[in-house]
């Protein structure tokens, strides 16, 4: 019987955090220069780049309930922080985003991101739950 392959959670891992710091990034700090932040996405991306970073450095050794509890806490933080841009994305659908006179418009296709972190975080968490004793290492 051939076994089932289920992921590697140091893979999974590494790949939520990279893109969860990456879009913070382009949230919080404008990156790319995308035209004028929005007061209300400085805060968002800031803090996902930190949970991202949580997730990372939770990736250690040690599998107590405790560190257990904050992946769970952190992923799920990550997963839920991507519903406002979601619906924003598809709400502000034709329309011009942003606080000043030459601002991008918004299309419902920028929310494709956001539903592939979202679902990577819940597999990420999965992924925690249905193998508590394998340690994530990259």
């Amino acid at each position: 019987m051939i076994p089932k392959h289920r992921g590697d959670l140091g893979q999974v891992t590494l790949l939520l955090t990279g893109v969860s710091i990456i879009m913070g990034s382009i949230y919080g700090f404008n990156v790319p220069r995308f035209g004028d932040p929005i007061w209300a996405t400085v805060p968002w991306g800031i803090s996902l780049v930190c949970v991202g970073a949580v997730v990372f450095s939770l990736r250690m050794p040690s599998r107590n309930a405790l560190s257990l509890g904050f992946q769970y806490v952190s992923l799920g933080l990550i997963a839920a922080m991507q519903i406002p841009p979601m619906v924003l994305w598809f709400v502000f659908d034709g329309q011009g985003v942003g606080e000043h006179g030459a601002t991008p418009v918004g299309h419902w296709a920028w929310a494709i991101p956001h539903v592939v972190l979202a679902l990577l975080a819940l597999y990420t968490g999965y992924l925690v739950r249905s193998r508590p004793n394998e340690i994530p290492r990259v």
